[in-house]
């Protein structure tokens, strides 16, 4: 990188011209000032904050889990779905803050998924050997649920990984 200094002591010493420094100073200018075509402005983390809410909407999500599952298995989870929601409404509408609304995403659907499989196994959990075909029917209506909650999520904030999440949600009903 050349400062102007560089320039004015390139003119000084005789190795450019006046007119050859402006050329120069114009055409770095217009480089700087064009965007490539592929060149992408992505940032995940623009700053302190978006950590600090990311720890805080961990911190939330666990304790309206732990909470919320000590009434109901699929209260907890459905907390944390609701609460994620609520808050993507906030930091991904309104801050178009990048990681935490991944973060909000993955909640949001992994607490629906969460929700429908525990409510479909019920409090006791009674599940065991010879149950392999109900597990996979409760797993595939659990990913379904999560595909249609990622679909709702599209819908909703246009986050750009909420395609992959609605592909695991898919892969978890197929699977």
């Amino acid at each position: 990188m050349y400062s102007e200094s560089d320039l004015e002591a390139a003119v000084a010493a005789g190795v450019m011209t006046d007119a050859d420094a402006l050329r120069f100073r114009n055409f770095m200018a217009e480089s700087r000032s064009t965007t490539l075509v592929d060149e992408e402005h992505f940032r995940l983390v623009s700053g302190f904050n978006d950590i600090f809410v990311a720890i805080a909407s961990v911190l939330l999500f666990v304790a309206l889990a732990w909470l919320g599952g000590d009434v109901q298995p699929w209260l907890g989870a459905a907390l944390v779905a609701g609460a994620a929601w609520g808050l993507a409404e906030f930091f991904t509408l309104k801050r178009r803050m990048a990681f935490p609304s991944i973060l909000l995403l993955l909640a949001f659907v992994g607490g629906v998924g969460a929700t429908v499989l525990t409510a479909l196994v019920g409090p006791e959990g009674n599940l065991g050997p010879g149950d392999e075909t109900r597990i996979s029917v409760y797993v595939a209506i659990s990913g379904i649920a999560g595909l249609a909650a990622a679909f709702a999520h599209w819908r909703r904030f246009r986050v750009p990984i909420t395609v992959a999440a609605g592909a695991a949600a898919c892969v978890a009903a197929i699977v």
